[in-house]
């Protein structure tokens, strides 16, 4: 009970502020407003739906290390399919073949 009484106490006190009011009813509808006023034309009223611009990605591959220098790494992904010992000897490699695969290609589009 002294606890809804304290509680009770405070929104009394607090009431009577105009802070109070200015967090209650002015801050919630200005934030509401400038983010309208921000992402209102997002959405717009033609009917147009929001595209972003195709974006240019290019790979800069400066790996030098070997993936024979690490025998537990390279030996796990000597039964991996679409690996190719050859060209795939380094990580960067490796990530480079990703980024240019038809799979990734689709999920990125």
């Amino acid at each position: 009970m002294k606890f809804l009484d304290i509680a009770l106490k405070d929104m009394l006190q607090l009431s009577r502020t105009l802070a109070f009011y200015i967090f209650m009813f002015v801050l919630p509808i200005g934030v509401t407003l400038l983010f309208f006023l921000i992402f209102g034309g997002v959405a717009g009223d033609d009917d147009s739906s929001f595209e972003l611009p195709r974006s240019t990605v290019v790979i800069v591959n400066l790996d030098q290390g070997q993936l024979d220098t690490f025998p537990g790494f390279a030996a796990s992904t000597q039964n991996v399919s679409g690996f190719n010992s050859d060209r795939d000897s380094n990580m960067g490699n490796r990530l480079v073949a990703l980024l240019e695969s038809e799979s990734f290609k689709d999920l990125m589009s």
